[in-house]
């Protein structure tokens, strides 16, 4: 029985202690990145416990075992998982495209690659496509910036050396009628032109550029600016055609190297051709002729992947310039990444064996002792004047 005070009073209540709270500051952008991190190497560390319990239990039910390694990629994998699955089926987890472009990213920043300078400057890129007698656009002029303005013409484009995405590249129809290849945005003027040219590398991050080009505006069958066609091609294998309408509006299409059949490949947040303007490679626009022309092209460099750019001229392919590392190819989806990664490795193993057979490179081979003369002139040209 509880007392509670005599003449129904109440009992007296015990003050109220505060509470104390510590205060808790928010995770500083450093610390929320080193707890994601932590996180997904705990995931990963999981990943692989998961497959070693299934590894363990492996004679009772292989068939989950072999369904669950499988899916994992090289990191996950360990030396057991690789040995068992390799001799019961392939280990396509292995097979990436965008693994194999970070992997020769890296080997570039350890060595020189046969294919160091393609694709660093468009002047360079002409210069070993005109050694193969290879149709280009007329190079009108090919400088520094401050002589650029005086060599814009009707009927140009401008592009500078080294960006991407078309960034600084302009259709010239005329001095008061030009047109922003990037965004289909409309000038008035060449100072215009510039302005915007200026804003767009710099939103870019690319490396700052003071060489530029102009050259001849190349049309299509319709009297537009020419379609480019950009073939990922693997040393005489094509593995992706990717079409890029620029104008009047902009869309992509890609397309099965080996089919021509549509598929889902490079980065599926840009527009894509509308079906009223239709492609050009699944609609005989671009020949067999035109495509082992390619093929060959890509034969005669040393390297297991580069992207070959051209213009679909109204007779013709004109060509544009190569690329090694493609912009986000990280947004490939998985199985076509795993296709052009296998590609990858063929090519790799055929340029090899193709090396180890004596095939020469004689094209390749001199227009890379003349890049590598005109660095060391260029070399010495900068020594000269530090030591002035």
């Amino acid at each position: 029985m509880s007392v509670r005070g005599s003449a129904g009073a109440r009992p007296e209540r015990r003050p109220v202690r505060p509470v104390l709270r510590r205060r808790v500051d928010p995770p500083t952008p450093a610390q929320a990145d080193l707890a994601l991190l932590r996180r997904l190497k705990d995931a990963r560390r999981d990943v692989q416990q998961a497959a070693a319990d299934l590894g363990a239990a492996r004679g009772e039910d292989p068939d989950r075992y072999y369904a669950f390694i499988a899916e994992l990629g090289p990191d996950e994998l360990s030396h057991p998982d690789v040995n068992h699955l390799a001799r019961r089926q392939e280990l396509v987890a292995a097979d990436s495209f965008w693994r194999k472009v970070v992997e020769r990213r890296r080997k570039k920043q350890l060595g020189t690659l046969p294919e160091k300078y393609l694709g660093l400057t468009k002047s360079g890129d002409l210069d070993f496509v005109n050694r193969l007698g290879l149709p280009t656009a007329r190079v009108s002029y090919d400088g520094p910036y401050d002589g650029l303005r005086d060599h814009v013409r009707p009927g140009s484009v401008v592009k500078p050396h080294g960006a991407a995405g078309a960034n600084g590249a302009f259709y010239v129809f005329d001095l008061d009628h030009i047109v922003s290849i990037a965004t289909s945005e409309r000038l008035g003027s060449v100072e215009e032109m510039l302005a915007v040219a200026t804003v767009q590398l710099e939103r870019w991050g690319g490396p700052a550029t003071d060489q530029w080009q102009v050259q001849d505006l190349v049309l299509g069958r319709d009297g537009l600016p020419a379609r480019d066609l950009k073939f990922f091609c693997f040393y005489g294998r094509i593995g992706l055609i990717m079409e890029i309408a620029r104008y009047p509006e902009v869309g992509y299409a890609y397309f099965s190297g080996a089919t021509l059949r549509p598929v889902r490949g490079g980065n599926p947040g840009r527009p894509r051709i509308s079906p009223a303007l239709g492609t050009l490679t699944d609609s005989g626009g671009v020949s067999e002729e035109m495509f082992e022309r390619v093929r060959t092209l890509s034969r005669q460099i040393p390297a297991p992947f580069v992207r070959i750019d051209f213009h679909a001229g109204a007779d013709e392919l004109v060509f544009c310039e190569f690329s090694a590392g493609p912009g986000r190819a990280d947004l490939m989806p998985k199985g076509f990444d795993a296709s052009l990664g296998r590609l990858y490795h063929r090519a790799e193993i055929e340029l090899f064996n193709d090396v180890l057979a004596g095939k020469d490179f004689p094209h390749w081979q001199a227009f890379h002792t003349d890049q590598l003369e005109v660095r060391r002139l260029a070399a010495e040209q900068a020594e000269q004047a530090g030591t002035r």
